[in-house]
């Protein structure tokens, strides 16, 4: 990797590629522009803000693991 350090767009801090997430797709930098830090703890205030949605993902999710454990 050719940059060693980044800052984090929520934080500020100046922190090594190791604590951003990889992104995926067209991104210039190829990491989430949020450490890993800032990046959780705004999932999980989205979460507190969308509690149905969150519940509609996690029966989304084990219909899908349960189909494929029947499939299996």
């Amino acid at each position: 990797m050719h940059d060693e350090y980044r800052e984090c767009r929520r934080c500020g801090r100046e922190l090594p590629v190791t604590e951003f997430y990889p992104k995926y797709g067209a991104a210039k930098t190829g990491y989430v522009p949020d450490c890993k830090r800032c990046y959780i703890a705004n999932v999980r205030l989205w979460q507190a803000a969308n509690p149905e949605a969150v519940k509609a993902t996690q029966k989304r999710y084990r219909a899908s693991v349960q189909a494929r454990r029947r499939a299996a």
